[in-house]
């Protein structure tokens, strides 16, 4: 009769371990998806599916099993287990969102599976017979996942990578200042210079908060104090670091401002009826807003990306005012 009562017990248990386990790996598996593809909602959708993970499904599913033992020798087990993959799972999200302490997190969830789990696991189960090989292998196996998965997420862009883009970033800003030094001999028209004087000022603006964010102290009143602006990029303390700050808050982030004053611009360009139709094409390829235009969120490749916005900015405005 009794252990009729715990099997009754047990039915809503298992309800929620199915529930919970299919909703955040279905979430997780979307979310995923969606950050991928840089879709909106991809991060709430991650940490959403992770948190019910680490705070449902895991103590649901571990609950239920130890208590339908008939002999219940795991419990250490058991809190170790949750433990253990809890916080590599919630070192994987802080890693995946760019959150703070993400380094300190991994650093501390990398060897938790290996040096707290592996030796418990082994030690719990070593008078148990029935355990057979097949599941201590497919425990090994299991770790060295955990192991391959959180390498992959501390590992940084090469520094050949990150000096390509630097380099990028240096012809931008070279480009931009020539085509400004030249938009200077044509008078203004239609405020198209204060136009691209604000869109360029805004992306200092941007510059300088992910440069102060990431400990690169270069900027006074929002613009850049050094001596030689073009060669910044190449000189930067944590070239690998990630920056999000600029794409919180979706279409209201401050990148989503900037697009919006990238349209505005680009629609300024073509209601212009001088304009050659060439010229309104053009403004539209090199000026569109695409969420591809940010593939990542390191410091130097966002930087690489506001420089050539800024190049493509000055430009257009050169072609405009030459060609009326």
């Amino acid at each position: 009769m009794l252990k009729q009562n715990n099997y009754l017990n047990l039915i809503p248990m298992k309800k929620l371990i199915y529930i919970t386990g299919i909703v955040s790996v279905n979430l997780m598996l979307i979310g995923a998806l969606s950050k991928v593809l840089h879709l909106p909602g991809a991060s709430f959708l991650l940490f959403l599916s992770i948190t019910i993970f680490c705070f449902g499904f895991l103590p649901f599913a571990l609950t239920s099993s130890y208590k339908s033992q008939n002999k219940r020798n795991y419990k250490w087990l058991y809190i170790v287990t949750f433990l253990v993959f809890s916080v590599v799972l919630m070192g994987s999200l802080f890693k995946i969102l760019h959150w703070p302490y993400a380094g300190a997190f991994m650093l501390i969830g990398l060897p938790l599976p290996f040096v707290l789990f592996l030796p418990v696991y082994l030690y719990q189960t070593r008078k148990n017979k029935g355990n057979s090989l097949l599941n201590n292998l497919g425990v090994m196996f299991g770790l060295t996942f955990i192991a391959i998965f959180s390498v992959l997420l501390t590992l940084n862009v090469s520094s050949n990578v990150l000096n390509s883009f630097a380099l990028n970033s240096f012809n931008s800003d070279n480009s931009a200042k020539f085509n400004q030094s030249i938009a200077k001999n044509y008078a203004d028209k239609d405020n198209i210079k204060q136009k691209s004087d604000e869109i360029c000022a805004y992306i200092d603006e941007l510059k300088c908060e992910i440069l102060i964010a990431t400990n690169n102290h270069l900027c006074t009143n929002g613009k850049l104090d050094v001596k030689d602006n073009s060669s910044y990029p190449f000189s930067l303390d944590n070239k690998s670091a990630q920056v999000s700050i600029l794409f919180d808050g979706g279409n209201q982030s401050k990148i989503g401002v900037l697009k919006n004053m990238l349209t505005e611009y680009r629609m300024a360009i073509s209601k212009q009826e001088k304009l050659s139709n060439e010229l309104k094409e053009l403004s539209n390829i090199l000026l569109e807003p695409s969420e591809r235009e940010f593939p990542s969120t390191h410091l130097t490749l966002i930087l690489d990306v506001l420089s050539r916005i800024q190049s493509k900015v000055r430009f257009m405005e050169v072609e405009y005012l030459s060609s009326l």
